[in-house]
């Protein structure tokens, strides 16, 4: 009897973290102000039932910057091939660059980073003072290969802004 118990609860259980992950709401509800996320095994978790996970596919949406810049999404390291490739020779053919050569590299992710992209999370992090602010970067990368793209955003601010929306 006590057997026939265990196995109904594990089932049931299974059953509702199925339905937490599959029915993800509308990120309108993180307007709110009132959506709380926690951060457990590789898994950000919101009061609303949203979650995002390791290996979940994310669509890159348009940026949401002056100029169609995206404002939280960025290359994961400074050193990333676009950013690197003639960037001496456009900085100098290019007088808005010359005047702010980060307006380079916010345009650099704008090209690579075309609106309605698949995005993979790679890795979810957790950063900040928890008492004071707190924030949760993820690692994104274009595709499975070692040479794809990567980047890093602030994820809550990229899904308020519609910068990143989930499949």
């Amino acid at each position: 009897m006590a057997r026939c118990y265990q196995a109904f609860t594990i089932c049931l259980l299974c059953v509702l973290s199925f339905h937490a992950v599959s029915g993800q709401p509308d990120v309108d509800s993180l307007k709110d102000g009132d959506t709380t996320f926690v951060f457990r095994d590789d898994t950000l978790f919101s009061n609303k039932g949203l979650n995002i996970f390791v290996g979940q596919r994310l669509i890159a949406g348009k940026g949401s910057g002056e100029g169609g810049h995206y404002k939280t999404i960025g290359f994961k390291s400074a050193a990333a091939f676009p950013l690197l490739f003639l960037r001496d020779a456009e900085i100098k053919n290019n007088v808005e660059y010359q005047n702010d050569p980060s307006l380079r590299d916010a345009d650099k992710v704008r090209e690579y980073l075309d609106s309605g992209r698949s995005l993979i999370v790679r890795k979810i992090k957790s950063m900040g003072r928890k008492k004071k602010w707190h924030y949760y970067l993820v690692f994104l990368s274009d595709g499975p290969s070692s040479l794809s793209l990567k980047y890093r955003c602030d994820i809550i601010s990229a899904l308020r802004q519609k910068e990143l929306r989930i499949e």
